[in-house]
Parts: C-alpha cells; sequence; structure tokens
C-alpha cells in the first residue's frame, strides 16, 4: 500500500511538471 503512495506522488509530480 505505501508503495501505491509513492507511485500515486511521483505521477502527480510527473504531471505538474
Amino acid at each position: 500500500m505505501k508503495a501505491t503512495g509513492s507511485q500515486h506522488l511521483a505521477d502527480a509530480l510527473r504531471n505538474n511538471k
């Protein structure tokens, strides 16, 4: 479950860029 949260954050950051 923790890995999912990490991926979600990375995805959001990549989308923001």
